[in-house]
């Protein structure tokens, strides 16, 4: 059956309890997003206050970080939950990782496949006492001495999940990770486009579908949405309204609303963000730019009874588990539809 998890938000002194509670009330995983904290920091807690659930970052950015770093905080947190962590990683965009992190960013696809050899072949070398020799083109990783090797962990290394938007993420998701987060992604487009891609990625790595596993995030406009009357209708998708120029003002997506039949309307979003108006008036313009039409194309919108069979009728086969959060009002609460899905299966 599908998973249903919650993402975790708020300060990192409350998300110890929000995992206990998100536990108590029958979910299946709580996961971490780097906003404007660090994701590992916060998994730490939300490890320490549950037993049973899975603990993963949905997405920690990865080129922001050397992998050595990563793969020690990665393993420790697996030990620590006892086989309960995943990790998941994103490259983030050029100006966040240049201009904010200051570190290299280009070519991400071809780094991101780097990165993830680079972690398997630390996290092997500190299982097999195999000598660490990875050399890449953006990585090198040849020194393991045994006073900087951790102890063996039972619960081995963790999995590795990736974050994708474009059809290139994620064929590397495919090939070299564990699963995937298909970023804001519709199901048409996750049918039609992406999953021709996966399998493609599956079979070039010897493996079968059910050895990799889709988490779809909801939270944003491509969210589940608990509409029970024609004016929460009206409010959740003027909610989404407001936030779908971030995203579909930037390149990334202009596939995306090509096959839904809005081509011209990145180029014309990304033309208005990035001109001399006002901000406010920038913002509100991109706004009412986006047409109810695309919204209700790509986000799911129902009165809570009938959430579980249209999530099902629009995504089945294609998503093993729903990341629910994000902060919107009409999100469908993680728990309730957890138990909603497993009373219709």
């Amino acid at each position: 059956m599908v998973k249903i998890d919650e993402i975790l938000l708020g300060p990192l002194g409350d998300v110890g309890e929000q995992a206990a509670a998100a536990q108590a009330q029958g979910v299946d995983g709580v996961w971490i997003t780097e906003l404007s904290e660090d994701p590992f920091l916060y998994a730490t807690r939300a490890i320490e206050h549950t037993s049973n659930v899975t603990v993963g970052t949905s997405v920690a950015v990865a080129l922001a970080r050397s992998p050595m770093n990563v793969a020690y905080m990665s393993y420790a947190l697996n030990r620590f939950s006892n086989g309960r962590f995943i990790l998941g990683l994103g490259s983030q965009v050029r100006t966040q990782i240049e201009d904010r992190f200051s570190m290299p960013y280009g070519e991400p696809t071809a780094r991101m496949i780097e990165y993830v050899q680079a972690l398997r072949a630390i996290w092997s070398t500190w299982e097999t006492g195999v000598p660490l020799n990875f050399t890449g083109k953006f990585y090198r990783h040849t020194s393991m001495e045994p006073l900087f090797t951790p102890p063996v962990s039972p619960y081995g290394s963790p999995k590795v999940y990736m974050a994708a938007v474009n059809p290139g993420m994620v064929k590397t998701a495919a090939e070299v990770a564990d699963g995937m987060i298909p970023m804001l992604t519709p199901p048409r487009y996750l049918r039609e486009v992406l999953m021709p891609i996966i399998e493609k990625g599956l079979a070039a790595s010897g493996r079968e579908r059910s050895d990799f596993e889709i988490c779809l995030m909801s939270g944003f406009f491509t969210g589940f949405f608990v509409t029970e009357t024609e004016e929460d209708l009206k409010a959740a998708l003027n909610t989404q309204r407001k936030r779908a120029p971030y995203y579909f003002s930037v390149p990334n997506y202009a596939s995306m609303l090509e096959l839904y039949g809005y081509k011209d309307l990145q180029p014309a979003l990304h033309e208005v963000r990035y001109s001399d108006l006002p901000e406010t008036e920038k913002w509100e313009r991109m706004a009412n730019m986006i047409p109810d039409g695309l919204l209700l194309e790509v986000g799911t919108y129902a009165p809570a009874a009938e959430l579980p069979a249209k999530l099902k009728e629009r995504f089945g086969g294609l998503v093993d588990r729903f990341l629910l959060g994000g902060g919107n009002p009409f999100i469908a609460p993680p728990a309730e539809l957890r138990a909603s899905i497993g009373e219709t299966g």
